[in-house]
């Protein structure tokens, strides 16, 4: 059976310099799988653009580098601003294209991504044509649909069915554009208020489809040398680009 999957990558550009876990992760898929297109929308800063011009996004199917607001928004508007805007890159692709996915993988761009076995992802791609799963969308970590507990989720990857990830992105507009929501906006709460006004089918993917699993490089570096507590310096590492700039803020703390 043929199948095709959407990568949505997206947010703030950060530790590109370790991208090629992001080429061995679509490799990896394309094992059992026909297609996998990339769709990128980043912050338009000079981290960005130097990447962009070392040509560094050469996988990517479409790519958009966009203005950075100068108003500050509240609860997750950026993380949220930039996965609609790369939904809308995958849509305009398949207009032109009249392309369908079985999958869509929406993910941040600073991860440390362990790739699990073949089997694993073909056992999973096999359960994506039920029709019961046409709105289904996995998180990293369960959720209940009447949580908006921060701890509840994180904001690293989404798997979801095509049908699902439109929805799910377009959560931003209903969330952040629409004053009569009756859903809020803080930090970490996005995610689980576009699942709810949705109604979206929710499951955690490290169970079901074990085939892959994340972790932002910060955090995996910081458990690597032992530090397996957020450090009080963790603010100034969230503002940080590459894994050396890491490196030198834990060696001026320690």
């Amino acid at each position: 059976m043929k199948y095709n999957i959407a990568i949505q990558i997206f947010g703030q550009l950060r530790m590109w310099e370790n991208a090629e876990q992001y080429i061995s992760f679509i490799n990896f898929l394309k094992t059992q799988v026909d297609s996998v297109d990339v769709f990128g929308s980043f912050w338009d800063d000079e981290y960005s653009r130097e990447n962009y011009n070392e040509d560094k996004f050469n996988f990517f199917t479409d790519l958009e580098l966009l203005p950075i607001p100068k108003i500050i928004y509240q609860g997750l508007w950026r993380w949220g601003y930039c996965l609609i805007k790369s939904r809308n890159l995958r849509k305009r692709y398949q207009n032109k294209t009249n392309k369908t996915y079985d999958f869509v993988i929406m993910m941040r761009p600073d991860l440390r991504i362990k790739i699990g076995e073949e089997k694993t992802l073909q056992s999973f791609l096999g359960t994506l044509k039920n029709k019961q799963m046409i709105y289904r969308t996995w998180f990293q970590k369960e959720i209940s649909n009447s949580s908006v507990k921060p701890f509840d989720v994180d904001d690293k990857v989404f798997y979801a069915t095509e049908e699902s990830a439109d929805l799910f992105c377009l959560g931003f507009n209903h969330l952040h554009n629409n004053p009569e929501s009756p859903f809020h906006s803080a930090y970490h709460t996005d995610p689980v208020c576009y699942v709810k006004m949705f109604n979206l089918l929710v499951s955690p993917f490290n169970i079901i489809a074990p085939f892959a699993n994340f972790d932002l490089i910060r955090h995996h570096y910081l458990k690597d040398i032992n530090l397996t507590t957020e450090p009080q310096y963790d603010e100034e590492l969230k503002k940080i680009k590459t894994l050396d700039e890491v490196k030198n803020i834990v060696k001026k703390h320690l």
